[in-house]
């Protein structure tokens, strides 16, 4: 099968872009020819035969509809001519300008839904205040605008805002998208509740990790990695550990809190830049506990299929698709989300947990890896989905 892959970033951008990656890997190795449309950076480093990338733009039109990938997709289909087009996130970079194209040339396409954008122009249901908030359901996108949900400010909200009007006008996803996968219960249901006519369209499949490796370690400190920012419950999760100043915390990442974490940090608590690959599999391996202390509606963090797959057990704050993978007391621990003392309670409990209970945790959570986030199930139910639009 000759399967194009689309995603506005070709390189480990977020969790969006680890699980597009990984599945262009996994199906090159089955022995697909696989195609990519993305967009050029210098993080990209690739010679490939089958890839193509349109520049990186600032221009506001380009956020809308971007003519250079419409002119690249009609040139894919002319030069490689895919069967099948699975797109990721390509909101405001490639655009859902490509799809007519594709449903012009009778190509059907597959769309993995990573966030909420096309029910919240701000992409996780969170206003200016970091407040939970779902007042655009079904269209009413100005209160984008009136919450000033972006945190720099209304120009930017007003500008989210007015491309979901104009995607939604110009784009009707629900005509130009064969099938969804979605990828926690969570997600599918929410998006069901905005427009319960996708139904026939819906799959869910959990994302997936090709380093399932199970190697028990109750290490000395507490760990979070990923994007430092607002939505990312980061500041609970420093104000509970300058309450526990016994235990350490280790923050691994980048992004526009990183100078407010510094200022506020305590002597038990350790901000590490950005790491990847051996690195950052290291430091997940020797740490005791991952923590994901999300305050908005995560669907299946990346940062919990990677420590399970390592049997790492996880703190997460029982809010959106978290509690689908974390069984309390059993692969990890729940904590009310934003509550820094129902925090502190889990941790000082999870710290003091004996060595066979938490062995036992490390083992659930890598059973559970392994029975939803394999590489073999993941290919398996995508590949099924792949043949239903096919035929």
């Amino acid at each position: 099968m000759k399967i194009l892959q689309i995603n506005n970033h070709h390189y480990k951008h977020g969790g969006a872009e680890i699980v597009y990656l990984n599945t262009i890997d996994l199906l090159r190795n089955q022995g697909h020819i696989v195609i990519t449309l993305s967009r050029k950076k210098e993080a990209v480093f690739s010679n490939e035969q089958y890839e193509y990338f349109i520049p990186y733009s600032n221009s506001l039109k380009d956020r809308f509809y971007s003519s250079k990938a419409n002119e690249l997709i009609k040139k894919i289909i002319i030069n490689e001519k895919p069967d099948i087009a699975h797109i990721h996130n390509i909101i405001g970079g490639i655009t859902f300008s490509i799809l007519p194209v594709l449903r012009d040339h009778r190509i059907p396409v597959v769309a993995t839904l990573h966030d909420y954008k096309l029910l919240c122009p701000s992409c996780n249901f969170i206003d200016g205040n970091v407040q939970i908030c779902e007042k655009c359901k079904v269209g009413k996108y100005y209160n984008c605008t009136i919450n000033r949900c972006s945190s720099t400010g209304y120009f930017r909200s007003f500008l989210w805002s007015c491309e979901n009007y104009l995607r939604d006008s110009l784009f009707p996803f629900n005509q130009l998208i064969d099938k969804y996968i979605f990828v926690s219960k969570f997600s599918k249901n929410k998006h069901l509740e905005f427009y319960p006519d996708l139904l026939s369209k819906s799959n869910q499949i959990y994302n997936f990790t090709t380093n399932l490796k199970l190697n028990i370690n109750r290490g000395k400190y507490f760990l979070y990695y990923g994007r430092l920012s607002r939505e990312k419950g980061l500041l609970t999760l420093l104000n509970a550990f300058k309450e526990l100043p016994e235990l350490n915390l280790k923050i691994v990442g980048n992004g526009n809190l990183m100078s407010s974490l510094e200022m506020n940090k305590t002597p038990n608590i350790e901000l590490v830049s950005f790491k990847s690959g051996k690195e950052l599999h290291d430091i997940i391996q020797n740490s005791s506990f991952v923590i994901v202390p999300s305050e908005c509606f995560e669907n299946n963090p990346m940062a919990i299929v990677e420590s399970f797959a390592l049997g790492k057990p996880v703190i997460g704050a029982n809010l959106g698709g978290i509690p689908e993978v974390i069984e309390n007391k059993k692969t990890g621990f729940l904590f009310k989300s934003t509550d820094w003392k129902s925090l502190v309670e889990i941790v000082k409990e999870s710290s003091q947990l004996s060595l066979e209970k938490y062995v036992e945790l490390s083992n659930q959570a890598f059973n559970f890896a392994s029975e939803k986030f394999s590489p073999e199930i993941y290919y398996d139910q995508l590949m099924k989905i792949y043949n239903e639009v096919l035929h």
